[in-house]
This record gives C-alpha cells, structure tokens and sequence, in this order.
C-alpha cells in the first residue's frame, strides 16, 4: 500500500502502476529500468 500511495503521490494512474507492480518482486536493476520506463513515457 506504501508503494502504491508514493506512486499516486508522483502522479502515476493506476494502469501505470500496475505496470510496476509486476516487477515489485524482481531484482532492484529491473524495478529501476521499468519504474523509470514508465516515467518517461510519462513526461
């Protein structure tokens, strides 16, 4: 929920986090790479 409520605080739709939530239990190098994919194509 924590995760959740820090992405809603960066202005991410719910769709965009459930993008992240597939790699919450991947290493911490593919979190990264898709958390800042989904940034990106958010600016």
């Amino acid at each position: 929920m924590l995760f959740i409520g820090r992405c809603k605080q960066l202005g991410l739709t719910l769709a965009e986090i459930g993008e992240l939530i597939q790699f919450f239990d991947a290493p911490k190098g593919e979190r990264c790479k898709a958390s800042l994919k989904v940034i990106a194509e958010k600016k």
